[in-house]
């Protein structure tokens, strides 16, 4: 593995790592504030929303909010029921689709389930921007308005079909009553949100119209949620609303999340992104993945805190059928891609009914140890779903729209995305998709490398100075923890950890004897097989690179490193 250093020649830590990630302002950077969020009606078609959504509760019409199946869908969908039926009293019901039975986004089977039901009107969130035919044909019988983030379809996809609006190089349905999406107007100043931060933008409008007087900062922790679950970039509006949601599910009292993080034995006082990441937002998905998304809706939405509990209880259970299923099929899956073209920047891989509902677990995670774009799909009769994840130089979204003769549908973003195709199309995508990727992908992309952030001296290491990285974050996406490096440090003493001796305790010196603890999980095997056991080199300085942490255990706390590589110094 290559390590790629910062050329810092000899610039203090802190005042590097501010330079590198252009914060000039330090003060205003770690307190972002309520104010610092841009104003909702920047965003498109913003106030014909609100306009629409206003008349639609004046003269009691039956509002259904149609989400999707992820964690973002959920969040989305509770932000919205909650605003509107709890704080506008407005008939309005959450509305999840199927994935087995109905599949993502809208469809002709969840409209007209929702038609059935007496609907009037149906708010998209976290999804319909694509769908222009469906609410074309829809649109005499019930009314739509669009909040979305996925990739819009550009004009020229849509030049010969009825029903489009052009907006720039977009095109979007004409048929809707509103069309909110943070691509579509240029004053707006960022536009990588995701669907639940868009459906809160909405809620707050209406708020602001209105003059009702909510408190809108208390669904932040959903908003938070959504997110960091959707990989959205740390940084801008994003990065205040994570941080200021942090805040709301640590102080706040929404009963699913608490019951969520009461479950998986999280301190609540602590809750980070990373909590929302790997250990939150495993489990709601779990209930789309294997279950009904419903229920996450029902748990992010219940005043009953026993009805809470049992939703958690369930949620956890599913999420350990998911974990199983995930490593099972993942091993299939690899093994299948051992097979494969090495040389190819791409796998695909087809297995006969495979759970759908991990299909991008598995891509995920094979994309993160190939360091390549991979989709995995599943073969039921005639008929293909596939979930697609790639690496940050790779537009997978811009990849199947390439190939959309091969497909029926597809969507999603960059890095994240599914499609669905018949199966006798299955070998001339594969074929196609791959070249694609071949001709676009170099070598230099798929090799493993490993960017420290910003080289530090054991001296300048303390508390204070992991308090102030600390304030860097919330750390995610395009915001990554910095990766700091101490090299040339000598270890002066080592120790394995765990039941099974399998961690790793190492006290590292400098030449002037300042020292630091670092710890490496599941690295004791490793660092005696490569460090150790080199009898001629045993003693010599390594370079370490891990995360700076506090510790804390039995009341005392210890400044430390979280190793995450190791190598003897160069």
């Amino acid at each position: 593995m290559k390590w790629i250093f910062p050329e810092q020649n000899n610039t203090p830590l802190l005042p590097w790592l501010y330079k590198q990630r252009n914060i000039v302002d330090k003060k205003k950077f770690s307190n972002p504030s309520f104010d610092d969020l841009h104003d909702p009606f920047l965003m498109h078609d913003m106030d014909k929303a609100v306009s629409a959504i206003k008349d639609a509760i004046k003269n009691n019409k039956k509002i259904f909010i149609h989400g999707d199946f992820d964690v973002d869908g959920i969040t989305a969908t509770s932000i919205m029921w909650t605003f509107l039926y709890k704080e506008l009293n407005a008939n309005a019901l959450p509305y999840i689709p199927n994935r087995f039975t109905e599949g993502y986004g809208l469809s002709e089977e969840s409209i007209d389930a929702i038609i059935a039901e007496g609907g009037n009107l149906i708010i998209t969130v976290d999804c319909g921007v694509k769908d222009i035919e469906l609410v074309a044909r829809y649109s005499d019988r019930i009314s739509f308005i669009i909040t979305d983030h996925h990739t819009i379809r550009s004009f020229n996809e849509t030049d010969n079909i009825d029903h489009t609006k052009k907006v720039d190089n977009f095109s979007i349905s004409s048929k809707a009553l509103a069309v909110v999406h943070p691509q579509l107007n240029k004053d707006y100043p960022f536009k990588e949100i995701c669907g639940a931060v868009v459906s809160w933008k909405v809620c707050s409008a209406l708020n602001n119209s209105l003059g009702t007087g909510v408190n809108m900062q208390k669904y932040l922790s959903l908003a938070a949620l959504g997110t960091v679950c959707d990989v959205m970039p740390l940084v801008n509006e994003n990065r205040v609303i994570v941080k200021l949601g942090l805040s709301e599910i640590r102080n706040g009292d929404n009963l699913g999340l608490n019951a969520l993080i009461n479950i998986a034995k999280a301190n609540k006082k602590s809750i980070e992104s990373y909590h929302l990441g790997y250990i939150l937002g495993p489990r709601l998905n779990a209930s789309g993945r294997l279950g009904s998304a419903m229920d996450g809706v029902r748990l992010l939405t219940t005043n009953s805190s026993t009805f809470a509990d049992e939703l958690a209880v369930k949620l956890e259970n599913l999420n350990m059928q998911r974990r199983e299923l995930t490593v099972k099929y993942m091993q299939i899956a690899d093994e299948l891609i051992s097979k494969m073209n090495p040389d190819n920047k791409m796998h695909v891989v087809v297995g006969d009914e495979w759970p759908e509902g991990i299909l991008g677990l598995i891509a995920g995670k094979l994309t993160e140890k190939y360091r390549k774009p991979v989709i995995i799909g599943s073969r039921k009769e005639d008929f293909i779903k596939a979930s697609a994840r790639s690496t940050e130089n790779f537009n997978i979204a811009e990849a199947l729209k390439s190939s959309e003769e091969f497909l029926l549908r597809h969507g999603g973003h960059a890095q994240a995305a599914g499609l669905s195709l018949n199966s006798q199309n299955q070998q001339s995508f594969t074929d196609f998709i791959t070249n694609y990727a071949n001709k676009l992908i170099s070598d230099h992309d798929t090799e493993k490398t490993f960017s420290i952030d910003a080289i530090a001296n054991i001296s300048e290491i303390d508390s204070d100075l992991i308090g102030q990285l600390n304030d860097l974050g919330p750390f995610g996406y395009m915001n990554q923890q910095p990766l700091i490096a101490l090299r040339s440090a000598l270890v002066k003493n080592h120790i394995s950890m765990g039941k099974d001796k399998s961690h790793l305790k190492l006290f590292l010196v400098d030449n002037d004897n300042n020292s630091i603890e670092c710890v490496g999980f599941g690295m004791m095997e490793r660092f005696n097989s490569e460090i150790l056991n080199d009898k001629s080199r045993s003693s010599a300085p390594l370079d370490i690179a891990g995360y700076l942490e506090i510790n804390e255990w039995n009341g005392n706390q210890t400044v430390s490193l979280r190793i995450q590589e190791f190598r003897f110094a160069e």
